[in-house]
């Protein structure tokens, strides 16, 4: 690369955040109307995949390489602690 190894470090994080924008956008402009189950899934392959890439679940809430999986991720959390207290959860249900 001409401008050295920096650069090129940036140009593939470019790159990455396009894909990951690109599948999104997919995602979003695949199904008019998503189902709860539909949103569930997708995060979950969301999920499947950092996992095997970070080999664990713990996935930060300001997660800059997917801000909606930190987010998804910190709600779940929060309706299982809502179950584990007695309470309802509209996010976690018998299926999932």
């Amino acid at each position: 690369w001409k401008y050295g190894f920096k650069d090129h470090r940036f140009f593939e994080e470019n790159i990455n955040e396009t894909i990951s924008m690109s599948i999104d956008n997919d995602f979003k402009s695949s199904t008019a109307s998503r189902t709860p189950n539909d949103i569930w899934e997708h995060h979950m392959k969301d999920l499947k995949h950092f996992k095997e890439r970070n080999s664990h679940c713990r996935v930060p809430r300001h997660y800059d390489e997917n801000p909606k999986l930190g987010r998804w991720v910190m709600n779940v959390r929060s309706h299982y602690q809502f179950l584990q207290k007695g309470k309802k959860s509209s996010l976690i249900t018998e299926e999932r």
